[in-house]
This record gives C-alpha cells, structure tokens and sequence, in this order.
C-alpha cells in the first residue's frame, strides 16, 4: 500500500527513486562534503604548522578546522544545501497529503468528520427525546 501511495506522488525527476530514498541521498552526499571540507582544512591547518616549524596537535588542528569549515561550508555547498532542502519539501508534502488521505479514509469516503458528527447526533437525540418522552409520559 506505501509503494502505491510513493508512485502516485509527484517526486523528484529521477526515474526509479522515491522521494524519501533521493533525500537520503543528498542528506549523505552533502554530510560527506562538510566532513571532507573539515578533513581537508585540518590538514592544511596540520601542514602550515609542520611547514613554519610548529608542531600542532591534531585535536587543536580539527577544531581550527571545524570554526573555519561551519560558515565556509554554507557558501561552498550551496546548491547541495538546496537540494536537501528542496527534497525536505517534497518528502514533508508526500507526507501532508498520506496524512490526509488517510484521514479521510478514517472519516469515510471523504466525509467532513464534524459535520456528519453533528447531524448524527442531532437526528438521534430527536428520536430518543420523542421515544424517551413517550415512555416517561406513559409511566407517569
């Protein structure tokens, strides 16, 4: 029934994949390019002080390199960001609108819940006051 309802909703224009799977995808893709982004200026961060002379630790390389990689990465990786974005928005619509079938479903065949609600209790409560009224009349 999910792979029914993951066909029938507009998703991205790759044949084959569902919306959920390509947002998994770039999510990775770009986690992958801000940790390389990090790996890459820690190490030269790491060279620049082998270079002058200074021996910096790794750990203290890294975190230069988290500082400098955090603001770096946004504008580098703008586009890959988008893309995430984008596929955040068609997953959170797929979603929306499972939601919603799903709740008219519950409701019957798209009926307002509410509104079939109040007529149903209106219509039986005239009913059983009537019947109920009959019978009390007839006790007393």
């Amino acid at each position: 029934m999910s792979g029914h309802d993951e066909s029938t909703t507009p998703g991205p224009a790759i044949p084959g994949s569902s919306p959920g799977r390509r947002l998994a995808l770039d999510v990775v893709l770009y986690s992958a390019m801000r940790v390389a982004l990090v790996v890459v200026i820690a190490a030269i961060v790491y060279g620049i002080g082998r270079a002058v002379g200074v021996e910096i630790p790794i750990i203290i390389a890294a975190l230069f390199a988290l500082v400098i990689a955090l603001p770096l990465g946004f504008v580098l990786f703008r586009s890959q960001r988008a893309k995430v974005n984008e596929g955040i928005g068609v997953v959170d619509d797929q979603r929306r609108t499972r939601r919603e079938d799903l709740r008219s479903r519950l409701r019957g065949n798209g009926e307002n819940y509410y509104e079939a609600a109040d007529d149903k209790p209106t219509d039986e409560s005239a009913g059983k006051d009537s019947g109920e009224n009959g019978a009390e009349g007839k006790a007393r």
